[in-house]
């Protein structure tokens, strides 16, 4: 509860005191390729959906052949790479269009519904102990 509303504070100081930041490139790799080997490599996703995945396989109804397994593994493969791609592009070349206006209204935002997630745990924490 009180992470979540530092948080919020915090985005809402951003949005007041906005600076742009200022980055500079390190390297001359590309930073589709970046974001594609960084959406990839993730271990958390790969956790995520290796559980996600059996889960799906036990609530499916009959019985499954060998087959079935091959082909929900590469469909999802063939899934993620395309979203990493399309994430990876989205960045890449759709920062250019996105003001500063918009970061701001972004994190006002994020500021109203951390504030609002933040009273509802705190709420929900007392009247656990009521």
């Amino acid at each position: 509860m009180t992470l979540l509303f530092i948080l919020a504070l915090k985005s809402l100081k951003d949005a007041y005191h906005y600076r742009p930041l200022e980055i500079e490139r390190t390297t001359e790799r590309s930073d589709l390729l970046t974001g594609v080997m960084l959406s990839l490599s993730n271990p958390y996703a790969i956790a995520f959906w290796a559980a996600a995945s059996s889960t799906i396989f036990v609530s499916v109804e009959g019985s499954l052949q060998w087959y079935h397994f091959v082909i929900f593994y590469c469909a999802f493969l063939a899934g993620a790479i395309l979203w990493c791609f399309f994430l990876a592009s989205l960045v890449a070349w759709g920062r250019k269009y996105i003001t500063f206006t918009f970061f701001r209204w972004v994190n006002v935002s994020c500021g109203v519904a951390l504030l609002y997630f933040s009273f509802r745990l705190g709420m929900d924490l007392v009247n656990t102990f009521l």
